[in-house]
């Protein structure tokens, strides 16, 4: 994915909002541009998905798998943690979240605008990147819905979660839009969070999966869209 060169063709503007939106993108600009790009973004992604596992495991392990030790029972999403800690946190998963989302489906656009198919090794590599950026997007995402308070959740049956693997579930069944009738988001910004992941989801599963493994085919390029 040519990462380096997207704030250059971005319009000033764009670029500006999305740098405040999602830091990580800035920051994986700025690396690519001092490095291999290709080198850079395979250890950027793996160093971010390994991240993303080791935080979620350890507040797994420090609160014995109960989301209320990182859960307000209502009122704003903030954690037990502390509101500037908590928003730090939420504002980086928001960001590494966003920027996974519009490099893929900007690299997606851009492939269909080239001439010829592209090579099977960038494909594969692509291909990758975009299955371990899925998920990330569940990890991620489920820490952000634990941050949520109690109040956020619709009780159907009773049941609303109670542990970090219940959000965990519940983030793998939204990604996946497979559907989740026991845990249903009710405060508005739970709401706007798992819509969001869904749109992130899709991105990379429809979009950028389809693209990628056709050109592994063969079969990609500008010929074959309608």
């Amino acid at each position: 994915m040519r990462n380096s060169s997207q704030a250059a063709r971005l319009p000033a503007w764009f670029a500006a909002a999305l740098a405040v939106i999602a830091p990580t993108w800035l920051l994986a600009n700025y690396l690519v541009s001092r490095g291999d790009e290709t080198r850079v973004l395979n250890r950027l992604n793996r160093f971010w998905l390994g991240a993303s596992v080791v935080l979620f495991l350890a507040i797994l392990f420090w609160t014995g798998n109960r989301i209320a030790l990182v859960q307000q029972p209502s009122g704003w999403p903030v954690s037990r943690f502390g509101q500037p800690l908590c928003l730090v946190f939420a504002y980086f998963l928001w960001s590494r979240c966003t920027h996974i989302g519009f490099v893929f489906l900007r690299d997606a656009y851009e492939q269909l605008g080239e001439a010829g198919a592209m090579s099977i090794p960038r494909s594969k590599n692509r291909i990758m990147l975009a299955f371990m950026s899925y998920l990330e997007l569940i990890i991620n995402f489920a820490m952000l819905y634990a941050v949520c308070p109690a109040d956020s959740w619709q009780h159907s049956q009773d049941f609303y979660p109670t542990r970090l693997t219940d959000v965990l579930y519940f983030s793998a069944t939204t990604i996946t839009t497979s559907g989740n009738g026991a845990m249903i988001p009710k405060g508005g910004l739970l709401q706007l969070a798992s819509t969001y992941e869904i749109f992130c989801g899709l991105t990379l599963l429809v979009v950028c999966f389809t693209i990628y493994t056709s050109a592994v085919k063969g079969t990609a390029g500008p010929t074959d869209v309608e």
